[in-house]
């Protein structure tokens, strides 16, 4: 597990990387279009705007790999310490079935539905532009099974040890 948490990993970093400095590109070559040349490209924008959607999909899916995403912790940290791991994977099975019915079956659904219309600026069907939600979905599905398979061990030794 650890080592499709790694290609994963490299995956969501490099696509975020390759994402961030597209925009940054287009957003300049938009800049020196319109202030330079006085004929600004439409495309940027649209595409930009588009760009930004998936980077925030993609860098949440990595937060989730990490277990960085915003979460209360109220109620577990009143637990006591060895239902820690069982709360943890209980979340994870929450996510799971989350990213499995909504965003990868519910995205497919979706981008599917919209492989009909065009944008009216890039001329690509819409559906293509949705495809993230449930490549990001998988992602999640993936990082959850990590994360399970994490807590799994960490309970066993828990155990272990007892």
């Amino acid at each position: 597990m650890n080592y499709i948490r790694r290609i994963l990993d490299r995956v969501m970093e490099t696509a975020s990387i390759v994402i961030f400095a597209a925009m940054v590109l287009l957003v300049a070559f938009q800049v020196f279009t319109r202030y330079v040349l006085n004929q600004p490209a439409a495309f940027t924008d649209t595409l930009t705007r588009y760009l930004f959607v998936w980077l925030v999909l993609i860098t949440a899916t990595y937060a989730f790999g990490k277990r960085e995403h915003m979460c209360i912790t109220f109620i577990k940290e009143k637990l006591p310490k060895r239902h820690i791991h069982r709360i943890d994977m209980a979340i994870e099975l929450i996510d799971l079935v989350f990213s499995a019915a909504v965003m990868v079956f519910g995205g497919i659904r979706i981008a599917s539905m919209q492989m009909v219309q065009l944008d009216s600026v890039l001329k690509i069907p819409m559906g293509v532009i949705y495809l993230i939600i449930p490549i990001t979905g998988a992602g999640i599905m993936l990082y959850s099974l990590c994360n399970l398979n994490d807590d799994w061990n960490a309970l066993r030794r828990g155990k272990e040890e007892a």
